[in-house]
């Protein structure tokens, strides 16, 4: 199950300060050129997860579901063993400014999650051919 970004580093730091169990985790975060998508990838539960959030877009997905306060339409996220891309409910982002630019026409790929960077939007996808499709015009799940 994808978590939301505070929860997993809330999570994490629990699990650190327990003291006997060592952590090995991984974190990496880019975005398209034109600044409009972000994406955080981690590893930090073992399990390869993606967020990525789109700034400026049409929404063309889900309506927000009943049991979400926080922002809706703007996040999205596939984990490596998921069977779904998802929509997120989120309070938070993964836009930073240490984004590495992931060029147009690029592949982007770790722990069974492979992102490809066009001029029409970024596609995200694990190895079962699941996740999401963004872009300023349309955004997808699959």
């Amino acid at each position: 199950m994808l978590l939301p970004t505070f929860l997993r580093t809330v999570f994490v730091c629990v699990f650190v300060s327990a003291g006997s169990a060592k952590v090995h985790a991984e974190s990496f975060s880019f975005k398209t050129p034109s600044g409009n998508i972000f994406c955080g990838y981690d590893d930090f539960d073992g399990t390869p997860q993606l967020r990525c959030d789109i700034r400026n877009y049409t929404p063309t997905a889900e309506p927000r579901p009943a049991d979400c306060e926080l922002d809706w339409g703007g996040a999205f996220g596939i984990a490596a063993d998921g069977t779904s891309g998802i929509m997120i409910c989120h309070g938070d982002t993964v836009a930073t400014p240490d984004a590495k630019t992931l060029p147009y026409d690029t592949t982007w790929e770790r722990g069974g999650i492979r992102c490809s960077s066009m001029q029409t939007g970024m596609t995200c996808r694990n190895a079962a051919g699941h996740g999401f499709f963004l872009s300023r015009a349309k955004q997808d799940v699959f």
